[in-house]
């Protein structure tokens, strides 16, 4: 089951390394000193972070149920 998970990890790591940028981000806009001058980067990091998520459970829960992985022709 181990080497299952991991395999399943491995195949969506670009997902993965998406969701990781998107934590970045939305550490970087929320750490700034003003909180009325960083409103549209707090909130395109957010919905970054939102979408990489689902993005990531989707491909992992894709790869669990034996779907097919995405290839270019």
């Amino acid at each position: 089951m181990f080497n299952r998970i991991l395999s399943v990890l491995a195949s969506s790591g670009g997902d993965f390394f998406a969701l990781l940028f998107a934590l970045l981000t939305v550490y970087a806009s929320f750490s700034a000193g003003e909180p009325e001058a960083y409103v549209f980067p707090r909130l395109v990091s957010v919905l970054m972070l939102i979408f990489c998520g689902l993005n990531f459970v989707y491909r992992v829960m894709a790869n669990f149920a034996g779907e097919p992985k995405l290839t270019l022709p």
